[in-house]
């Protein structure tokens, strides 16, 4: 009994020694992730996470520079891709685009809410799916007869803006296409997409106009 006491004193010292040296350490590491881990979790926390409004967190659309969708000089060609970019930038400054030469395609909208010499050339924005799809348009002032409702057409015209008073008083110009050419499209998409262009009307999380 002695000889087999002896065998296991050894290993049984040595167990002894190993928990005393890593109770230590485990509790440098507990205290750790406590104190140090939890208050660097929570010191980098944000209202809302990278990809919801910010693509890569707060304050990111703050240092993204905004390009317009409009060419400075020549003419304005609206295509499917920039339909929506460039319809936003024109209506939300109107009076940097009066004057301008525009080529635009969509469908013919005849509005009872128009003047009888007036209609939209328009498509359908579509965020997701059909129940997010809006219709957008272009007026068109034409003193030519009318095409017909729903047909698909391209306009070529000039940007010419009509002013009117808003609820707050003030004199806005309102832009309209003065049509002058048009031409029958034989293929053509009703639905467009959000612009990828960056603008100030389109960026997500920007907070700005």
């Amino acid at each position: 009994m002695r000889e087999r006491t002896r065998k296991f004193r050894i290993p049984l010292i040595a167990v002894g020694i190993f928990v005393l040296c890593t109770i230590p350490l485990i509790l440098l590491l507990a205290s750790i992730s406590k104190d140090g881990m939890a208050q660097s979790y929570d010191s980098t926390q944000t209202s809302r996470p990278p990809g919801i409004g910010d693509p890569v967190g707060d304050g990111f659309s703050e240092k993204i520079v905004r390009v317009s969708p409009i060419p400075p000089t020549g003419t304005i060609k609206v295509g499917d891709d920039s339909f929506e970019g460039i319809y936003n930038e024109v209506y939300a400054k109107p009076d940097q685009y009066i004057g301008r030469e525009i080529e635009v395609s969509g469908m013919v909208v005849r509005d009872s809410r128009l003047e009888k010499n007036q209609f939209l050339i328009a498509r359908k924005l579509r965020w997701c799916c059909e129940d997010d799809q809006y219709l957008i348009g272009y007026i068109v002032r034409w003193n030519k007869e009318m095409p017909e409702d729903g047909s698909f057409k391209k306009i070529k015209g000039r940007i010419l803006g009509k002013e009117f008073v808003d609820k707050a008083k003030r004199v806005r110009p309102t832009p309209f296409i003065e049509g002058g050419g048009v031409e029958h499209v034989a293929d053509l998409s009703v639905q467009v997409y959000p612009s990828p262009f960056v603008s100030p009307m389109t960026i997500p999380g920007s907070g700005k106009q």
